[in-house]
Order: structure tokens, then C-alpha cells, then sequence
């Protein structure tokens, strides 16, 4: 919920309607952490090995023919 824009305190308010027990901010503050952390060690991985690509281009040009 969070990550979808939802704010942490509102988070909280949800967890509690959905499922009768509130998700406190700071549980939910120490989970981005941990995985915004995760996500940043992912985002900086060395790539190794060969990565085959296709590069495609084009264009589409409607014409008129004049009949």
C-alpha cells in the first residue's frame, strides 16, 4: 500500500479495517528499509555473462494515393 502511495498512517487505519489488527507506522517505515535496500542491491548487481538483444525501429507513414 505503501509503495502505491498510501500513507503510513493511513496504512495503519487500512490494515486495522481490513484485517481487525493496525500495522503500526514504524513496522511499516523498517520494511521499506529493508526493502528499498533489497531493491538498491538489485538495481547495482554486476551484470555478468552475455545479454543477446534486438533492437527494432520503424516508422508508419500513412499516404494518400489520390484516387
Amino acid at each position: 500500500m505503501y509503495l502505491a502511495g498510501i500513507s503510513v498512517r493511513r496504512v495503519e487505519d487500512i490494515t486495522e479495517a481490513r484485517w481487525g489488527t493496525p500495522v503500526s507506522p514504524s513496522t511499516v517505515s523498517n520494511l521499506n528499509k529493508k526493502i528499498y535496500a533489497k531493491i538498491e542491491a538489485w538495481r547495482n548487481r554486476r551484470i555478468e555473462g552475455e545479454h543477446p538483444y534486438l533492437y527494432l525501429d520503424g516508422i508508419v507513414m500513412k499516404r494518400s494515393w489520390g484516387w
